[in-house]
């Protein structure tokens, strides 16, 4: 090898780990620059937060103050009573309701005449309806009502059952959606209009509250039925029958037939108490009675359709109001020896019967049989009997100074 070889030789041998040197050195710099776009992609760019809206029957409202609050830990969602009943077109009152008094803890919402009362920390609910005749429901809520700067909050799952006002939330959009039971009534009807079914909602006040449970009445060709508000097209019950109509509280259904005959079937269809009765309505719920009526002829049936007061009376209750403070009655709870009694009419009088045996605790001798709300709003029964007002409650206390309770011999 000569000295032009021997240089070229050693040449090659330092050019080559600089060039292996500045090649590393360029993958490094390209791994790193990709690491970088890695980690700039994975961090949240600043965006606008996103605002909380409120849309109410489709219609964007501004949230106001306190409307919706979250507990500690962020998990439940409550909305102001007051303020949902407002937005809704629902009258709202604080206290309790037939109570004279203003206690913040307490409240009552009226919607179409059904009334829901709520109470700070109960889960517990009651409903009734004005002027009803029959004792208040009650029902569980999920959560129990809290207070928030005296007001009071339900559990946004809870409302639906409640007040009959279906709710949602979009947590990506932080958009509250909330709809009525006549909103979504009137939408669906229009979707009926515009699609030329010749179908009718029905607007009766109880059977809205099938909504709550994914049902809707509907009338066809003058007959009613109901199918899933969810899926229209799936029927629950045909249109078959005169009238329908819907109890909450049994989850069944009073319907009359083609016949004109009266009976109760469930959420299936199925017949619980044959349609055969001239009349039939429900009265008390704890048991669950109803008043019928046959050959122009009233008794009483259980909710399994068993007789419990004989069908021979010509009416059940007092329902000739004498004046605006005096109420209807047609049971009395726990009158004599804890005893439930009903009303019955016959020849133009009145008298008292236990519910449970049918033993007759007043003969049908007295004129009227009537309540009246005292100044706390607790009910107290009355007689007319021989032209005296008496209260049921005295004639007790005198041991039967009258003579009109029946006494065994």
């Amino acid at each position: 090898m000569d000295i032009l070889e021997q240089e070229y030789v050693n040449n090659k041998e330092t050019k080559t780990p600089k060039k292996k040197k500045i090649l590393i050195a360029l993958m490094i710099s390209i791994m790193l620059f990709i690491l970088i776009l890695v980690i700039q992609s994975s961090i949240p760019k600043k965006t606008a937060p996103v605002k909380e809206s409120f849309i109410l029957n489709g219609e964007e409202k501004e949230i106001p103050e306190n409307f919706i609050i979250t507990d500690e830990e962020h998990v439940n969602r409550y909305i102001d009573l007051k303020k949902l009943a407002e937005f809704s077109g629902y009258n709202y009152f604080n206290g309790e309701y037939l109570k004279t008094t203003e206690d913040k803890n307490k409240c009552y919402i009226n919607i179409d005449d059904n009334i829901v009362g709520f109470e700070k920390d109960s889960n517990i609910i009651y409903v009734t309806q004005v002027n009803s005749i029959v004792e208040y429901q009650n029902y569980k809520l999920t959560k129990p009502i809290v207070s928030y700067n005296n007001n009071l909050y339900i559990n946004i799952d809870d409302i639906l059952r409640a007040l009959n006002i279906k709710t949602s939330y979009n947590s990506y959009k932080k958009q509250t959606i909330i709809e009525t039971a006549d909103y979504i009534i009137e939408k669906t009807q229009k979707e009926f209009d515009d699609n030329k079914i010749n179908t009718k909602v029905d607007t009766d006040n109880n059977n809205k509250n099938t909504l709550k449970y994914d049902m809707l009445v509907v009338i066809s060709n003058s007959k009613y039925g109901v199918i899933k508000l969810s899926n229209k097209d799936e029927v629950l019950i045909g249109n078959k029958y005169n009238s329908l109509q819907y109890d909450e509280f049994t989850g069944n259904f009073i319907i009359s037939n083609s016949n004109d005959k009266y009976g109760v079937i469930d959420e299936k269809g199925t017949g619980v108490i044959e349609p055969k009765y001239d009349k039939l309505e429900l009265i008390n719920y704890d048991p669950v009675l109803y008043v019928v009526k046959l050959n122009n002829k009233y008794g009483v049936v259980d909710k399994q359709g068993k007789t419990v007061i004989n069908i021979e009376y010509d009416g059940i209750g007092y329902n000739d109001n004498k004046g605006t403070d005096v109420n209807s009655v047609k049971i009395i709870k726990n009158f004599q020896d804890n005893k439930n009694t009903i009303v019955v009419k016959k020849d133009g009088k009145y008298g008292l019967i236990n519910i449970s045996n049918q033993d007759v605790i007043i003969d049908c001798d007295l004129d009227a049989v009537y309540s009246k709300l005292t100044d706390e709003g607790e009910i107290e029964y009355y007689i007319l009997y021989e032209g005296d007002e008496i209260s049921l409650s005295e004639l007790i206390n005198k041991n039967n100074t009258k003579t009109i309770i029946k006494t065994d011999d």
